[in-house]
């Protein structure tokens, strides 16, 4: 066989440069974009995930009734968490206030002061407490109540371990997620009472992470893989709508604003549903947004939660 001409042998290892080039700029722009794209998700479940911190300025003094400072530590990792017990003399009974994101133990956005008097006025041990991350609690990151489940099973512990033998608790919107969860695992909480909680936190992930971090969509799969391999954040495993039946024969009172902006009052609905027990409530509270029902129908809100609490734990 003859040699190829010298002009071919030169235009073969041209096309090969060029096929070699073409690669190395292919691999450069994937780089670019796995790094860029992964880099921005994993700034964004940092940040995000940063509770923002909402001042306390309540006075538990300023109830007029008797109140310790407690600390005591969340069920399996021991977080250290601090609140306000309210004890009233000569009762078993107690009730549990979870507040939500941002928020606090005394979180007037909800009316959680006078909204403990109001329980203690009724006869119950009142203990409200800032879920980590939030007040005086140990420094964490939030996680839409994966992990906030363990701080009010930790609420429950101290409780129970201090003589209150019969536990309820009042959950508001992340708040009321984790406890859901805290009340399909554990039966020691007797009665729950869900305000303006969400049936799925993933589906709140979809919803509001686009507008939050100011990105498309599209990075909200990458945000979420980030915060699961950053920081063990599993929202696919907040589904309280999966886990609320767990909760019966024990009974849930299920209370929405109606025309609550922030977490649909679908959501309660759905879980009421869900939640499969002919003896619980559902109350979806007309003109009211998100956790305000207490504050804009005190009366009422006492009224029936009184009743609820009373005849499931007294």
């Amino acid at each position: 066989m003859g040699e190829r001409p010298a002009g071919q042998i030169k235009g073969a290892k041209g096309q090969e440069q060029r096929r070699a080039w073409t690669l190395v700029k292919a691999s450069l722009l994937f780089d670019l974009f796995f790094f860029g794209y992964f880099g921005i998700c994993a700034y964004v479940a940092n940040h995000l995930s940063q509770p923002d911190i909402l001042p306390n300025h309540e006075d538990a003094g300023s109830l007029g009734i008797p109140y310790e400072e407690v600390v005591f530590p969340s069920r399996g990792d021991s977080l250290r968490l601090s609140g306000w017990l309210f004890p009233r003399e000569g009762s078993q009974a107690g009730i549990v206030l979870v507040h939500g994101k941002p928020g606090h133990r005394a979180n007037p956005e909800i009316g959680l002061l006078p909204l403990a008097k109001d329980l203690h006025d009724l006869g119950y041990n009142v203990l409200t407490f800032d879920l980590r991350g939030w007040g005086l609690s140990q420094k964490s990151r939030f996680s839409l109540g994966q992990y906030e489940t363990r701080d009010v099973l930790g609420a429950v512990d101290y409780l129970t371990t201090h003589g209150i033998e019969r536990v309820g608790v009042i959950g508001f919107s992340m708040g009321a997620v984790a406890s859901i969860l805290a009340a399909a695992g554990d039966t020691s909480i007797r009665a729950l009472v869900e305000d303006s909680g969400y049936e799925d936190a993933r589906e709140i992930v979809n919803l509001k992470l686009p507008r939050l971090s100011h990105l498309p969509a599209v990075f909200t799969p990458g945000v979420v893989l980030m915060a699961r391999i950053l920081y063990g954040m599993d929202f696919n495993s907040v589904k309280p709508i999966r886990e609320v039946g767990k909760i019966k024969p024990r009974r849930v009172y299920f209370i929405h604003g109606e025309v609550d902006t922030s977490i649909s009052a679908e959501h309660s609905r759905r879980l009421f549903h869900a939640a499969g027990n002919p003896a619980d409530d559902l109350w979806i509270v007309p003109g009211v947004g998100h956790v305000k029902a207490y504050l804009t129908h005190r009366e009422e809100y006492l009224d029936r939660v009184g009743k609820f609490f009373g005849e499931e734990l007294n």
